[in-house]
This record gives C-alpha cells, structure tokens and sequence, in this order.
C-alpha cells in the first residue's frame, strides 16, 4: 500500500525503508486498522454487533455520506484498466479512512452521553458503508485484506466494483475478528 500511495504515475519511485516504516506505523496500523477495530468495538456496545437502520441526518453525516460516495465514484474510475491510478485509489482510501476516524470519535462521544440515538444509528450505518468502501478500494492492492474486510462487515455482500454502492443491510449482524490483519 505505501508503494501504491507514494509511486508517483508513470514514474519511478523513491522508496525508503523508514518513509515505508512510518507509514505503516502512521496511516494503515495507527490510523486505519486502529478506526476498524474502534468501529468494531463500538458498534459490539451499541448494537449488539448488528447494522441498525439509519436514523437521523445531519450536516455532518451528509458530509461523511458525499466523501464516501465520491470517494467510491473515483475508486470505480481508478480500477478501470484503460485509467488504473494506484495513486488516485490511495488518496481516496485515506479519505474514507478520515471520515471512519471523524464516525469513531463522533460516536465515542455520543455513546458516552447515551444521546441522539437516530444519530448515533446513522452514523454506524454511514461508517459500515465506509469499511465496505474501504473493502472494495483494496481489492487490487490487498485482496486478502479486502475479503477478509468485506466477509466481517457484510459476509453476504461479494467484492464488487459496480456503478452503484449500497448501505450494509441493516440488521446485518458483523462478525469482526479482531486480530491484526496483515
């Protein structure tokens, strides 16, 4: 995934161990697989490991809903053969990534208060629909993070780049394993 994010499009790249250590470190295992496995956590003390239905919308989760949705707009484009860009795939994956991370602490928040239910369900629904996002986006760079992903946030769902994203059903029960995953 570093090499996918830092190789610059039709050129060589600049590769170096610690710049691939820091990023591994930073984005995927501190900032990425870190969200996941908050995700997992809160969703397991909210709703019993189960996608609720979307409640409430908000400024901020319609802002979230346009990042995912364009986001997976240019991850479609991305993976077409005659204009694949590892690059533009990458940049995209670290902006669902930032709106996981923003769900998370969003709903760190409001759990801790125990108020705005219809919100604290809409935003669960909007970052599953993220983790399916990511899941797809991954599917050139990582396939076996990719499946694993998609088996643990929608086991019915296959990996399938398409002209149309669809929310995780709701009463989906997730089946997180919450080990490292790579």
């Amino acid at each position: 995934m570093y090499l996918a994010r830092v190789r610059p499009e039709q050129s060589e790249s600049n590769f170096s161990v610690n710049d691939y250590c820091s990023y591994i470190e930073k984005e995927i295992e501190g900032r990425l697989i870190k969200n996941i496995n908050r995700f997992w956590d809160i969703i397991d003390e909210v709703s019993d490991s189960k996608i609720p239905e979307a409640g409430a919308w908000n400024a901020s989760t319609k802002q979230s809903y346009k990042v995912i949705l364009d986001s997976y707009n240019v991850i479609i484009s991305a993976h077409q053969a005659s204009s694949f860009s590892t690059h533009l795939l990458m940049k995209n994956l670290e902006n669902l990534s930032e709106v996981l991370e923003s769900n998370c602490n969003m709903l760190d928040f409001l759990k801790n208060i125990n108020l705005e239910k219809d919100l604290v369900r809409t935003l669960i629904a909007i970052s599953s629909l993220a983790i399916k996002t990511i899941s797809i986006a991954m599917v050139g760079i990582a396939p076996n993070f990719s499946k694993r992903l998609m088996s643990e946030i929608s086991p019915s769902d296959q990996i399938k780049i398409e002209n149309q994203l669809s929310f995780v059903a709701s009463g989906q029960i997730v089946s997180p394993k919450k080990q490292e995953y790579f």
